[in-house]
């Protein structure tokens, strides 16, 4: 749904008539309260328009940071959450409910995390996988078709979830 936001955001900005005799030089960014009430508006830095379109395109710098985001995110609920009831539905500790494709999760989480999310063989060359998100020595792009497939792995396959040994 994000990466949907970016692409509705993206060609929104993109139809907009720009009467000033260098478009590009418009800053786009956002401010505190509503920029159209008069008095003392606390504004942030933006970007240049066309580095604002050029970072809200498929695989710019938005989408990358979603997609990090969306890595960091499941992992983290995984671990504090959902693994603790998996355990429980399964009988075993909480380290022994495991999932590959969750575990790969976990190095790519290291990744973005420790690498600035550059792939590297000492995180991302531990996944079993996900090993079509990356290339070693440059960055993870997550994207619809790739969270498609991890929820195909772990919806589709009653040995997706297993017990394993800690």
């Amino acid at each position: 749904f994000a990466v949907t936001g970016l692409r509705v955001l993206r060609r929104e900005v993109e139809s907009q008539k720009i009467s000033i005799a260098n478009g590009n030089m418009l800053v786009v960014g956002w401010a505190q309260d509503d920029p159209n009430t008069p008095g003392d508006i606390l504004s942030r830095p933006g970007w240049q328009r066309s580095q604002f379109l050029q970072n809200l395109a498929p695989g710019g710098i938005s989408a990358r940071y979603l997609g990090w985001a969306w890595i960091t995110l499941v992992y983290d609920r995984w671990e504090d959450d959902y693994r603790h009831r998996f355990a429980n539905e399964m009988k075993c500790a909480h380290g022994q409910a495991m999932c590959d494709a969750i575990g790969d999760l976990r190095h790519l989480r290291n990744v973005v995390t420790h690498s600035k999310g550059i792939a590297t063989r000492e995180h991302a060359g531990r996944c079993k996988l996900l090993t079509e998100w990356f290339t070693i020595g440059h960055e993870i792009m997550v994207n619809v078709k790739r969270i498609s497939y991890f929820d195909d792995i772990i919806s589709a396959n009653d040995t997706a979830f297993y017990v394993g040994r800690t």
